[in-house]
C-alpha cells in the first residue's frame, strides 16, 4: 500500500477528461441525503462501510476518495 496523496479538483477533472482509469469513492455517509451533488461515475461507500467493500475497489485504477 502507498501513502495517500491529495489532488486538487482541477487535477481530478483533468484526469477524468483524459480518460484515466479512476475509481472515485464518495465517503460522505449521511450527508448524501442532504446533498444532490455527486461526481458523475462515483461510488457511494461510507467510511463505515469501506472495509466491507474493499473487494469492489479495482486494483488497477487510481482510487480517489472525497468528502465535501
Amino acid at each position: 500500500m502507498t501513502d495517500a496523496q491529495r489532488i486538487t479538483k482541477e487535477e481530478l477533472k483533468s484526469r477524468m477528461d483524459a480518460g484515466e482509469p479512476l475509481f472515485i469513492i464518495d465517503v460522505r455517509g449521511h450527508d448524501w441525503d442532504q446533498s444532490d451533488t455527486q461526481i458523475v461515475g462515483s461510488h457511494r461507500i461510507s467510511l463505515d462501510e469501506l472495509a466491507d467493500n474493499y473487494d469492489k475497489i479495482p486494483k488497477d485504477h487510481l482510487v480517489v476518495a472525497y468528502c465535501t
